[in-house]
């Protein structure tokens, strides 16, 4: 399933949920959030970045989701995230088969996080609520290579990988006029898969805003 597939089943899933469970929630049963997250995720350097080039900022954003009965110690947490970056540069390059050469290179990095966990959320005797959360993840990790050799022309290639990990978070939110959300969001995610036959840290730290709807 690419990632426009994957987003847009989130989203209907995400809003029948909430739908759902805002009907529920006249009877006093049901509550939830459904958030937009929006900031950055910081990947290893070792794997993500060489002499010239650097995809390990990545900017990100995705929606989060979660939702419980009113006994439940915690609620049950489903997000998606979509990190991505990509740089370019020239120089002398090696190659097994083409040797040394002087060329340009562009290269893209896309990584998607479906987490699926519970999330603690403090109720306040105010609008601030901190929460903590983790679970499993699903990752779905891209990697596209644009190299243009001088005197031979232009090649490109792609690979593409899955794994499980696991994810952690932490971060507080204020819930203003009693329904809508602004807050931030720290995590913490680890994973890791093989793109062009090397083993690559697809997992990192996570950091941004929040903004959505709570019932």
């Amino acid at each position: 399933m690419n990632s426009i597939r994957m987003v847009t089943a989130i989203m209907i899933m995400a809003f029948s949920i909430m739908w759902s469970s805002m009907v529920s929630a006249q009877e006093g049963d049901w509550s939830g959030n459904i958030n937009l997250f929006g900031g950055q995720k910081s990947l290893n350097k070792d794997d993500w970045s060489d002499d010239l080039l650097d995809l390990s900022i990545q900017n990100e954003f995705g929606i989060k989701i979660d939702f419980r009965q009113e006994d439940w110690p915690a609620s049950i947490a489903i997000d998606y995230l979509y990190s991505s970056a990509d740089d370019s540069g020239s120089g002398t390059f090696f190659d097994p088969f083409l040797g040394t050469f002087s060329g340009s290179e562009k290269v893209k990095g896309e990584i998607s996080e479906l987490h699926l966990g519970l999330r603690g959320i403090v109720d306040l005797p105010s609008p601030i609520r901190p929460f903590i959360g983790g679970g499993a993840c699903l990752f779905t990790a891209k990697q596209s290579v644009d190299l243009s050799v001088s005197g031979l022309g232009s090649f490109s290639d792609s690979d593409t990988d899955n794994t499980v990990g696991v994810w952690f978070e932490a971060g507080i939110y204020a819930t203003l006029a009693e329904h809508y959300n602004i807050g931030v969001d720290f995590a913490y995610s680890e994973g890791t898969v093989t793109l062009f036959d090397e083993s690559t840290k697809v997992g990192g730290f996570h950091y941004g805003l929040l903004a959505g709807y709570h019932w």
